[in-house]
């Protein structure tokens, strides 16, 4: 048996697993951002922010050879990043205990705060979250359309594993 049967008998076992859970309820941008503005208190607008460009360009790099930009063909100039800081709170509280620790900077009292940032990409829906936990609950909350359903695509793999998982350790 080779990797590929392996993966096809894993998608046909997760998705009798949850057939329940498969429908198309697929969110756009603007509902991911409302879900973000509504569920945490944020500082909006990081990604004009110059600390944060590295992260800006390589989620652009991420979006462009993303499933989503397959079919449309986006350039780099093309893409629209949109950028979120958590702010550290109650709100966030389980989120920052799952994260990095505050950087100490060696041979000097400097301690650089861990942040958490979410950058979206409008056109090919892509989602870069240095937070784990955070990025599996928003890919969750994206959720897949009837083409992922239908033509067993990467989102739809993904969709099931992190389902599974979700559900592994309720």
């Amino acid at each position: 048996m080779n990797n590929e049967d392996i993966l096809f008998g894993n998608i046909i076992f997760l998705k009798d697993k949850y057939k329940d859970k498969i429908h198309s309820c697929k969110k756009d941008i603007n509902d991911l951002v409302d879900f973000i503005k509504t569920k945490f208190n944020i500082v909006e607008n990081i990604q004009l922010d110059k600390i944060y460009q590295k992260d800006v360009e390589l989620t652009k790099i991420n979006s462009l050879h993303s499933w989503n930009n397959l079919k449309n063909k986006y350039k780099f100039e093309d893409l629209d990043v949109i950028g979120f800081e958590i702010v550290k709170d109650d709100k966030s509280e389980i989120y920052y205990k799952s994260h990095l620790s505050d950087l100490i900077i060696p041979n000097s009292n400097v301690i650089v705060p861990s942040r958490i940032i979410v950058l979206l990409e409008s056109k090919t829906e892509y989602i870069y979250c240095n937070n784990e936990l955070l990025n599996k609950e928003l890919m969750l909350y994206q959720g897949i359309d009837e083409n992922d359903i239908l033509n067993d695509t990467p989102q739809l793999i993904t969709y099931l594993r992190l389902l599974d998982e979700s559900e592994n350790f309720k």
